[in-house]
């Protein structure tokens, strides 16, 4: 309902795939995606063996949409993947419940007269922040890399110290594979780890009655430290009434030395008794 709410459609796709899509995908011999349960007697080879991921049938449905000049495109779908304990299998193979998200086209405007714009990866982001926070599982996200994606714009999900998923830009040799033109950004998050993390999803708290003090900082930063590192030695370094800390502001090029870049955070703080002062 709630990826409902914000525009996506579900897809309903079949557990029995085809291994070519994992071909498409680049997914080399030793990934654990390869490592699917062959069915005994198949339909046919497009349906031969059980599904470890989502994404290649997502990922088939977005190229099926782009076919029939649907380009914008933005699907959801939950469902189970089958991960086998042992192959030859000896015993039931593991069923984890999974959400993927595909989206491309232009993304959605909310605002007439806005100009248009496509789709990109922190459109996915928001969309994996809003069901993690309103499930009250907060997570972070690390830079990372998949064989199916793009390298430089891809993130594995954190959850409670457990990687729970991946998100990111889909790599362009998988993408001409399916013959997509436009950018496609794909997800994929295990619900089961991040419904064992989950929290209350709601606290209330009084309005505030004093007025809070905004503050700006700017640091130099190596290049190679995340964002989100440097906001949460801020969370954690920047005592009791800081309230909010927000990255506004990444900046490159004259006065900042090689390998470096600025990044700007603003902060609110405020007390729950009394005035702040300087």
């Amino acid at each position: 309902s709630l990826l409902a709410e914000h525009g996506l459609y579900e897809s309903i796709t079949y557990s029995f795939v085809s291994p070519r899509g994992l071909d498409r995908l680049r997914i080399p011999a030793e990934h654990p995606w390869r490592k699917t349960i062959a069915l005994a007697n198949p339909l046919s080879e497009e349906q031969s063996v059980m599904r470890a991921s989502l994404i290649p049938s997502l990922v088939e449905a977005v190229a099926l949409n782009t076919r029939r000049q649907v380009t914008d495109v933005r699907l959801f779908e939950t469902g189970k993947v089958y991960i086998p304990r042992a192959l030859p299998l000896d015993d039931l193979p593991e069923e984890r419940w999974t959400l993927a998200i595909a989206l491309a086209g232009q993304a959605l405007t909310h605002v007439w007269g806005s100009p248009s714009r496509p789709v990109d990866f922190f459109d996915l982001k928001g969309i994996v922040e809003t069901v993690l926070e309103t499930l009250g599982a907060p997570g972070e996200f690390v830079r990372a890399e998949h064989p199916a994606l793009h390298p430089g714009r891809t993130a594995k999900l954190v959850v409670g110290g457990n990687d729970v998923g991946w998100l990111g830009e889909l790599h362009p040799e998988a993408a001409q594979a399916y013959d997509l033109k436009e950018r496609v950004y794909v997800a994929e998050i295990d619900l089961e780890l991040v419904f064992a993390a989950a929290g209350p999803t709601v606290r209330y708290v009084p309005l505030p009655r004093y007025p809070a003090v905004q503050r700006d900082l700017a640091l130099l930063v190596p290049k190679a430290v995340d964002a989100a590192s440097v906001e949460s030695i801020i969370r954690r370094e920047a005592g009791p009434y800081l309230r909010e800390v927000g990255l506004f502001d990444v900046y490159e090029g004259k006065q900042v030395p090689e390998g470096y870049r600025s990044l700007a955070y603003s902060m609110t703080y405020r007390s729950d008794d009394r005035t702040l002062t300087d």
